[in-house]
């Protein structure tokens, strides 16, 4: 596991000093152009760390090499052996997880990079697609908080 979630965990992608700065950052469209206009498009920023994370990875490491995606990354999978999605099971998810993980526009996956579900959390657990959940909802073009 090369990483997860980078753009919120790690400082420099986004505009925040903390994650919990970053997610407001994400949840706000207002601080998110904001964050864009000032530091740049953060995928951009994501992919060309991940590229020199990998090779350090594959340094040191010599089984398969994946990362996990937060839903609002968009990852270039070419470094990687296996696609890792953090896509949670949850309330809104409950009918078409399955479908969603494997089409997601996240993952963008391929023949050559099987794709896997990253979350290992409380929201991956038995029953969270009845619960609903605290987390971000984000699609193709926005984020937002959950409903």
């Amino acid at each position: 596991m090369t990483g997860v979630e980078s753009t919120l965990f790690l400082k420099g992608f986004i505009q925040g000093e903390n994650g919990h700065d970053r997610i407001r950052t994400m949840t706000r469209p207002w601080r998110l152009v904001w964050s864009v206009v000032r530091r740049g498009d953060p995928n951009k920023r994501l992919n060309s760390f991940l590229a020199e994370a990998v090779g350090v990875v594959r340094s040191r490491f010599n089984g398969p090499v994946t990362y996990a995606s937060g839903s609002c990354e968009k990852v270039d999978w070419s470094p990687f052996d296996i696609v890792g999605v953090n896509l949670c099971r949850v309330k809104r998810l409950r009918e078409s997880y399955s479908a969603e993980l494997r089409s997601s526009s996240v993952a963008a996956p391929t023949k050559a990079h099987p794709t896997r579900a990253a979350s290992a959390g409380r929201w991956s657990s038995a029953g969270a697609d009845r619960r609903g959940s605290p987390g971000l909802s984000c699609g193709t073009s926005r984020c937002g908080p959950a409903s």
